[in-house]
């Protein structure tokens, strides 16, 4: 009796005020990030696919985590691939920083040991 009471009260229109809600977890970009981030430690760091899937990981999981702020695998996954895109970054700086070379210091020293032999001779 009480549903019958239920169905009389409730409109059509009641039905369109409320609309609809979906939450997206975003589990699909959460599992391409991941993916794409342990595909990456297959190929060698020098490698220019490696940098570039690191940066679609980190994308993807930006992505998955504006749905999902508080999802601890999606923050832990973001975290890693910061730090291998840094470490990558750092490796680049020092294989892409020169010592300067020593051929003018031992340029300099052969020339004043040359000039101490001729004043010896003379």
């Amino acid at each position: 009796r009480v549903f019958d009471d239920w169905n009389d009260s409730l409109s059509e229109f009641d039905l369109e005020d409320v609309g609809t809600r979906v939450k997206h977890m975003n589990i699909i970009d959460h599992a391409l990030g991941y993916v794409n981030r342990i595909l990456s430690h297959s190929v060698t760091k020098t490698d220019l696919s490696c940098r570039h899937m690191r940066e679609t990981s980190l994308l993807r999981l930006q992505a998955a985590l504006a749905s999902n702020p508080n999802n601890k695998f999606t923050l832990r996954n973001l975290s890693q691939i910061l730090v291998e895109l840094e470490m990558l970054d750092h490796e680049y700086q020092l294989k892409s920083f020169t010592i300067p070379s020593s051929k003018n210091s031992s340029s300099s020293s052969s020339s004043s040991s040359s000039s101490s032999s001729s004043s010896s001779l003379s």
